[in-house]
């Protein structure tokens, strides 16, 4: 199915890009109906529109991670340990 074990997460990634996207747009227009009802709506237009930001934050961190993850087993994959290459010389020496 997948060529690469790294393209799942990194699809996962652009999904979530995406998600984040779209969430930014629909907040910012619930906020705006919201505002220009005005009276109390005005603060639950900015509500709307924080809440929004936070969400697409999130689901920004979750595509990062993602990213992260595919790096990480492409790493893996061409035999890259992090273990080794943390340890300092003077142990290795011991």
């Amino acid at each position: 199915m997948f060529r690469h074990g790294a393209d799942l997460p990194r699809n996962a990634a652009v999904v979530f890009e995406v998600i984040s996207w779209i969430t930014v747009a629909v907040c910012l227009l619930a906020g705006l109906v919201f505002a220009s009802q005005g009276g109390p709506g005005v603060i639950v237009g900015i509500t709307v529109v924080l809440s929004g930001f936070v969400s697409a934050a999130l689901f920004r961190a979750i595509a990062i991670a993602m990213r992260w993850m595919a790096a990480m087993y492409e790493l893996a994959s061409r035999g890259f340990e992090p273990e080794e290459s943390l340890e300092r010389p003077h142990r290795r020496a011991a």
